[in-house]
């Protein structure tokens, strides 16, 4: 019977570590504290909600040796160990060379006095390396994203974000450190359309010039001085290919060591946890482990273990196999693999559905996007999980698949009632088909949270509609936060259907909500403010859709932040 490894082997800032006797659900930030000593990270909330945890997970972007390590922001407090394997962690205490020689976001937290008591430095400190890792510009709109899963208990953001768009001018031409050959999560600045930017922002990402806020801050860099000569040699790719030991230099060399070793896992006593690589491997896990449970991201999962002291004995990772990281897009359907990150989903679907993208950087911070999983969301069953409305209102399937055999389910059969759905023991979700939207479909999506990024949905609704002279010929209303489990608005949607788009059937649907739902009152809003809401989103759509010459986006909230300004000033003297 199939059984796995007994071992991971990764990299941990530059240098290859073999790991075993583990615990299955010993977190990354429990590993680092307790085993390896490492104490730059710090445990805030336990929930990846403070971003305090924060870490570098960089993985090889095979096949092509040449294009590098893709680096990622991720929450450690609810990240496992075993889903190491194969990849390098880097922390903050790795980013310095030798003679400590800093990292240039660390020497722009300094310059800049970013750091007021220092709690949350390190997480804010690995947030903004990770951006200046990727192929990003760092602009205003990419730094505050790359900050969005982060707070600063001493609210001392304004310097943090001067130190984020200056970190660059240390690193000379280029990305600095990093390769910048990862995924892009950044918003998407080549369009004045894209959903959430504000009229007149900077679109071009082609400049590497980097926004001056405080041209009279103080900021400076003499040419040719010692922090010149150490920056310019942390670069991964010098012309003779020659650098300081720092995590990202020592990671190049020793990559070949930590081998391909198939469905690593990790034993103790306490039970086991199985990493397999393929389907054909995750199918004998399920076999030889039919009592254990599925994690792919963990985002949602190992709160049992950080917040209700709960112990997981057998897991199986779903993250690495990789006929469930695949993707596919055509005319008229795209299919997302169950495991697909969801900073890999908005890489696949920036072009074909723009508008889910724009929502979907709402969604957690960047940390959270970066290992919670499209099918892991699905599965999770959450009555407020954004995803879910969006894909009800696209009618999408799901193809779900056992050891023996598959099947297909529309979203819309795939909840029975609260956390619980179709999927039966061992089954897991193989893909997600979405169809795209007819040419003359029109689809939106709102997200109604108190915190505008990494928050909670107190009211989200995704509706598509499709008009012939005037007139609804199909619409659906998919609304989550409502209901126990996300649910379309039968009534209001009966009352659209045949009727021309006016304001007084706008009314009359939004009435009928009242009907299709009873929300209840949480910390998050009342019932009477959840029933508002839907009918005034529904009334936002109905504007777009009437008058799409008008930049009604700007409603958003995001249009009304303040532009960044500069925490130093000069004094005559």
């Amino acid at each position: 019977m199939f059984q796995g490894g007994a071992v991971i082997e990764f990299l941990f800032n530059g240098e290859p570590v073999t790991e075993s006797n583990l615990d299955p659900d010993l977190t990354i930030l429990r590993y680092l504290r307790t085993k390896k000593g490492s104490m730059g990270t710090k445990e805030g909330c336990a929930s990846g909600d403070c971003g305090a945890c924060t870490v570098l997970v960089g993985e090889r972007l095979a096949p092509a040796a040449d294009r590098g390590i893709d680096y990622r922001a991720v929450n450690a407090c609810i990240a496992l160990v075993g889903s190491l394997h194969g990849k390098h962690l880097v922390t903050v205490e790795g980013l310095a060379g030798p003679d400590d020689a800093l990292h240039p976001v660390q020497r722009a937290m300094v310059d800049n006095h970013a750091s007021q008591c220092g709690f949350c430095t390190p997480g804010i400190v690995m947030s903004l390396a990770a951006l200046h890792e990727s192929a990003a510009d760092n602009n205003v709109d990419n730094v505050l994203e790359a900050l969005s899963g982060n707070l600063c208990r001493c609210t001392g953001y304004r310097p943090i974000i001067d130190a984020g768009l200056k970190s660059r001018t240390y690193a000379g031409a280029g990305n600095g450190l990093g390769i910048g050959t990862g995924v892009d999560d950044s918003l998407d600045n080549t369009s004045p359309n894209v959903p959430g930017k504000p009229p007149g922002s900077d679109f071009s990402n082609t400049s590497s010039s980097v926004p001056d806020l405080a041209p009279d801050s103080g900021f400076e860099k003499t040419p040719g001085s010692v922090l010149d000569t150490a920056v310019s040699s942390v670069l991964h790719k010098t012309a003779n290919g020659a650098g300081p030991d720092n995590a990202f230099v020592k990671a190049q060399s020793h990559w070949p060591e930590i081998g391909d070793r198939q469905a690593p896992a990790l034993v103790s006593p306490l039970g086991r946890c199985v990493y397999p690589r393929s389907e054909r491997e995750l199918k004998h896990c399920i076999e030889a482990m039919p009592a254990a449970r599925f994690i792919a991201g963990g985002t949602d999962l190992l709160l049992e273990v950080t917040q209700s002291y709960r112990r997981l004995p057998q897991l199986i990772g779903l993250a690495d196999v990789a006929e469930l990281k695949t993707h596919s897009v055509t005319d008229n359907v795209i299919s997302l693999g169950g495991a697909l990150s969801y900073t890999d989903v908005c890489a696949v679907l920036r072009e074909p559905l723009p508008e889910v993208v724009a929502l979907l950087h709402r969604f957690g911070s960047r940390q959270i996007r970066n290992r919670g999983t499209l099918g892991g969301n699905l599965a999770n069953a959450s009555p407020i999980g954004d995803m879910p409305p969006l894909l009800l209102a696209l009618d999408a399937e799901l193809e779900l698949s056992t050891v023996t055999a598959r099947r297909r389910v529309a979203v819309a059969d795939f909840y029975l009632d609260y956390k619980k759905t179709l999927l039966q023991p061992g089954e897991y979700i193989r893909r997600i088909i979405i169809p795209r939207p007819a040419a003359g479909d029109f689809f939106k999506c709102y997200k109604v949270s108190k915190r505008f990024e990494d928050d909670i949905s107190a009211v989200m609704l995704a509706l598509r509609w499709r008009l012939q002279q005037g007139v609804i010929t199909e619409v659906c209303l998919a609304y989550g936060g409502m209901a126990a489990i996300p649910k379309r608005a039968a009534g209001a949607e009966a009352v659209l259907l045949g009727q021309p788009l006016e304001a007084a059937a706008i009314e009359q649907a939004a009435a009928a909500l009242a009907g299709d739902f009873s929300p209840l009152s949480d910390v998050r809003a009342s019932s009477q403010y959840r029933l508002r809401v839907a009918g005034r989103l529904l009334h936002k759509a109905f504007l777009a859709c009437r008058a799409p010459g008008v930049a009604i986006d700007r409603l958003d909230d995001r249009q009304y932040q303040s532009p960044a300004r500069s925490a130093t000033q000069s004094w005559p003297s």
